[in-house]
This record gives structure tokens, sequence and C-alpha cells, in this order.
């Protein structure tokens, strides 16, 4: 299923490794870092720009946007965090990392779960 998502802010899954004791997926490579590199790192001086960061917050939005009702089945990312975030060359925000998600049915549209995945500590708003 993963393999089937494109969206310009999604980050595409490229393949997949699975040997004896390896399970691997393979993205496509984004240039640009993560969204923490530029938060917290010493790439910060860009985040400065109001402009930049609407930009990015946009894309962000788009792409989560785009799981929670564009995708079918519908998926809930369940760990977005700024290492999350990659960038593309032109600093695009792309979504990545939601290969823990969870994917909603039409039968759990009402249901509510506090199961902690990914990051520890991590409950995603839904």
């Amino acid at each position: 299923m993963l393999s089937r998502i494109r969206h310009q802010n999604l980050v595409c899954l490229e393949g997949f490794c699975y040997e004896s004791k390896q399970q691997i997926l393979v993205y496509e490579y984004l240039p640009g870092g993560s969204l923490a590199d530029y938060l917290y790192g010493m790439y910060n001086a860009i985040m400065d720009d109001w402009m930049n960061r609407s930009g990015l917050l946009i894309g962000i939005s788009k792409g989560l946007e785009y799981l929670h009702n564009g995708s079918d089945p519908r998926i809930i990312h369940r760990d977005v965090k700024c290492s999350n975030i990659l960038l593309d060359k032109d600093m695009n925000a792309r979504v990545c990392d939601f290969g823990l998600s969870k994917q909603l049915v039409q039968s759990d549209a009402s249901h509510v779960t506090t199961v902690v995945k990914g990051t520890a500590g991590y409950l995603d708003p839904e």
C-alpha cells in the first residue's frame, strides 16, 4: 500500500528489502535534509523568514490532509514531528515515515486509539 501513495508533499517509497533479519524501507533521496536540521541545527537562519516557514507549513498540511482524507484507505500518520519532515532541493516540505501509520477504514471512523506508536510519548491528535 505504501508504494502506491503519491503526492507532491509526501516522500515516495522506492522499494524494500526483506531478508532473514533485515527489514528496510527505501525512500527517495531528498537533499534538503530534515526540518529539524533547520529549526535546531546549523541552518536555522533560513527559518527566520516567515515566508519560508509558512510555505513549509502549507506543504506539511497538504501532505497530512492527503493522508487523512485523500488516500484510500485513509491513513493517520501517528508520528508527526520535525525530523519526519524532509525538504527537497527547492525547500518544499515532504512528510515521511508514515510506515507505522494506522489505516482508517469506515468501521474505524468513530474509534479512538490511545496506543502509542512511533516516537515514545507521542500521541497523535486523532
